[in-house]
C-alpha cells in the first residue's frame, strides 16, 4: 500500500467522503399561448409614427436603423434577464460535515455562487445570464385612418458557468454557451457539467414595454 500523503489526515478523509448533493432543474410552466407581440391603433401611420420615435429615443432603446417609407424600425437592448426571459427554476442541495444546504433560485437568474457534489468533490460554481436582444418594430397601414404595430424580438442570452476545485486544487474552468430565439418561440442551453440544459422563453415584457410606447 502506498504511503498518503503528508497532508492526508483521517478527519479530511472523513469530510472528502461525506460530500454529496444534486441538481434539480422545473423547465418554465407550460404557456397558455403567446404573449401579444402587436396591437390596433386608430390613428394614420404617418401620426403614430411620428409619436413613436421620440417615445423610443427616450427609453433605454437603441435606436439602430429607421426607414419610414417600409414602416421598419430597428431596435436593440439589453437588461436583466430575468425580467425578459423564463428560464424555470433550479435547485441545488450540498451536504457536507457540516450539514446540508439548498439553494433555490430562477434559471435566468443575472448571477448566483453555489456549491454542489461531483461525485465526492466540492465545486464552487458561478453562474451569469446575460441577455441582449434585438427588435423589429414594423408600422403597417390597414386603412387611412388604423395602423398595426408588431413587435419582433430576437433574444440572445448566454450562460458562463465557472467552477472551481479547491482540494484537489484544479484551474478553474469557464463553460460559455449562447442560445437564440424570437417572440414566442424557445431554445435550450446544453447541459453542461455544473449546470442542466436549460430551456429559455420570453415572458413578454419587452414586447408589451415596446407596445406601451407606441400610441
Amino acid at each position: 500500500m502506498g504511503r498518503k500523503p503528508w497532508f492526508w489526515t483521517p478527519a479530511l478523509a472523513v469530510l472528502t467522503g461525506c460530500i454529496s448533493g444534486g441538481i434539480h432543474y422545473d423547465p418554465p410552466a407550460a404557456s397558455l399561448g403567446a404573449p401579444s407581440n402587436s396591437r390596433v391603433i386608430a390613428k394614420p401611420r404617418d401620426q403614430v409614427w411620428a409619436a413613436a420615435v421620440p417615445a423610443l429615443g427616450k427609453a433605454f432603446y437603441v435606436i439602430n436603423t429607421m426607414d419610414r417609407s417600409s414602416g421598419l424600425i430597428n431596435l436593440s437592448f439589453s437588461g436583466t434577464a430575468n425580467l425578459y426571459v423564463d428560464c424555470g427554476f433550479i435547485t441545488v442541495t450540498f451536504n457536507d460535515a457540516s450539514g446540508e444546504s439548498k439553494r433555490a433560485f430562477p434559471a435566468a437568474s443575472p448571477e448566483e455562487r453555489y456549491a454542489m457534489a461531483s461525485g465526492t468533490t466540492r465545486v464552487d460554481v458561478s453562474r451569469r445570464m446575460n441577455l441582449e436582444g434585438r427588435v423589429n418594430l414594423i408600422f403597417e397601414e390597414l386603412t387611412p385612418s388604423s395602423t398595426r404595430v408588431t413587435v419582433n424580438v430576437r433574444y440572445v442570452v448566454t450562460r458562463v458557468i465557472v467552477s472551481s476545485v479547491s482540494y484537489p486544487p484544479r484551474p478553474p474552468q469557464t463553460f460559455t454557451n449562447s442560445i437564440g430565439f424570437n417572440s414566442g418561440g424557445s431554445d435550450s442551453f446544453p447541459r453542461a457539467a455544473a449546470g442542466d440544459a436549460v430551456r429559455c422563453v420570453p415572458t413578454g415584457k419587452a414586447e408589451s414595454d415596446i407596445l406601451a410606447l407606441v400610441n
